[in-house]
């Protein structure tokens, strides 16, 4: 991840925690969700559930 490559380790864990919480319950955008059969989230939607999940 390119933050985390600028020193930005913490913040860097922070957005890979958030985004593996809302991948994990089936939360993705629409190159996945056809993929695994779900429903699709917008961009800002998926981007606010990772912020949730941080």
């Amino acid at each position: 991840m390119h933050i985390q490559h600028l020193g930005w380790v913490e913040a860097a864990d922070h957005v890979v925690s958030g985004a593996s919480g809302v991948i994990s319950n089936a939360r993705v955008t629409g190159n996945l969700a056809q993929a695994i059969g779900v429903d699709a989230l917008s961009c800002s939607d998926y981007a606010a559930a990772v912020i949730q999940n941080m």
